[in-house]
C-alpha cells in the first residue's frame, strides 16, 4: 500500500522549472508600498466615506442623464474612448514604474551614515 501512495506522489511531481526573471509574471514587491498602503488605510478609516459611496451630486446626475439619452453608437464610441484612455494611462504608468526601477528610486536606504 505505501508503494502505491509513493507511485501516486511521483506522478504528481512536476519536472518543469519556472523562470522568475520576468517582472510581468513575477512582480517584485516594491519597498515602501506596504507601508504606504497601511498609511492610506489608517487615514481613510478616520476620514469620511469614499466618493463612490456617497450619493451622486448634480454633475453625476447630469452625466447619467446625458448617457441615458444617447443613441447606442455614440454611447459605444464614448465607452471605447474611456477604455482607450484607461489603457493609455496604464501604459504611461508602466513606463514610469520601469523608469523608477532603473533609477533605483524604490530602494530603501538601510545604511544611514552617521556623520
Amino acid at each position: 500500500m505505501p508503494e502505491l501512495d509513493q507511485q501516486k506522489q511521483q506522478c504528481l511531481v512536476a519536472m518543469e522549472t519556472l523562470d522568475r526573471s520576468s517582472p510581468e509574471l513575477w512582480p517584485e514587491p516594491m519597498p515602501g508600498m506596504s507601508g504606504f498602503a497601511q498609511h492610506i488605510r489608517a487615514s481613510s478609516a478616520t476620514d469620511k466615506q469614499p466618493s463612490w459611496k456617497q450619493p451622486p451630486d448634480a454633475h453625476d446626475m447630469l452625466l447619467v442623464q446625458r448617457y441615458s439619452q444617447m443613441p447606442l453608437p455614440p454611447l459605444l464610441d464614448e465607452l471605447k474612448s474611456l477604455y482607450d484612455f484607461a489603457y493609455n494611462l496604464g501604459l504611461e504608468e508602466s513606463k514610469e514604474m520601469t523608469r523608477g526601477k532603473y533609477l533605483n528610486i524604490f530602494t530603501r536606504n538601510t545604511n544611514k551614515s552617521s556623520e
